[in-house]
């Protein structure tokens, strides 16, 4: 509702400043977007080119690392035909995470969620959980995790998440939240 009420304010002829973490309002409402990240001026254009500079952006190496025990290097998002970020429900999604340990990591798993639009979580998955023992990473020790997932969601914005974790006593060794966005749609 909030939507079609901007759209009607839009169509009146208003100039209109839209501060949105919402890519898919963003894309549906605005023509030309900024985005500004730590306050400054990252990406200004189109609408569709500024959200794929902001994807990218998510998805760069993080820095500052090295002082984890274990760290997510890279998460990927893949649809059958290579990577992307918009989907029909429905559809098949791979996503692979990317791991190191810098020093001894004992019984990591994989964990990746989904939040929506207000930030709840919809959907948790873990490798421990789909039965994968945890994996014991020595130094210098990387690993990769690959996760096959129907989205099977109502359309929308989504957040996704990827940690490592040792469920054993509670303790994350990375999360990256957002690890990427998905923007799902249907019929």
């Amino acid at each position: 509702k909030s939507i079609d009420k901007m759209r009607s304010v839009v169509r009146g002829g208003a100039t209109v400043l839209f501060v949105s973490h919402n890519l898919r309002a963003v894309a549906e409402l605005c023509r030309r977007s900024i985005l500004l990240h730590q306050g400054r001026l990252q990406s200004d254009g189109a609408s569709s080119d500024v959200i794929h500079a902001y994807m990218d952006l998510c998805r760069q190496r993080r820095e500052d690392t090295g002082n984890l025990d274990a760290c997510i290097e890279s998460v990927s998002v893949d649809g059958q035909d290579g990577p992307r970020f918009d989907f029909r429900t429905g559809e098949k999604v791979v996503v692979t995470v990317n791991a190191r340990a810098n020093r001894a990591s004992p019984r990591v798993a994989c964990v990746l969620y989904l939040r929506d639009d207000n930030y709840y979580q919809v959907f948790s998955v873990s490798t421990e959980r789909l039965g994968r023992e945890s994996r014991d990473l020595q130094p210098g020790e990387s690993v990769t995790f690959r996760f096959a997932l129907d989205l099977h969601l109502g359309p929308g914005n989504y957040q996704l998440c990827a940690a490592l974790y040792r469920h054993d006593i509670d303790h994350a060794y990375d999360v990256v939240e957002p690890a990427a966005t998905l923007l799902v749609t249907s019929d």
